[in-house]
């Protein structure tokens, strides 16, 4: 996805589900290591909905306390016009 449509400026690809809709085993690992449990996090995936469920799994899991999901993902983000950029080795 992250060929077609590119990516929001500054964000961190990780990984959330696999291609069958299943965790990937290392995701919580990933944001762990990468995000301060006391800074927010801002997912966004093509519709919202896995975007939503990561979302979750962070504030049940990781006791993340700001978690926000992109409602409408990167499609509504693009119907908006507002900016994405290449992927970088994607």
């Amino acid at each position: 996805e992250w060929r077609t449509t590119g990516i929001v400026p500054g964000s961190r690809k990780i990984t959330a589900f696999d291609a069958d809709g299943g965790l990937e085993t290392d995701f919580l690992d990933k944001v762990a290591a990468s995000v301060p449990g006391d800074q927010p996090v801002i997912l966004i995936c093509r519709s919202g909905n896995r975007s939503g469920k990561a979302a979750r799994l962070l504030s049940a899991q990781l006791g993340f306390q700001h978690v926000y999901n992109v409602e409408g993902g990167i499609q509504q983000w693009l119907e908006e016009r507002r900016p994405v950029t290449a992927c970088p080795a994607c």
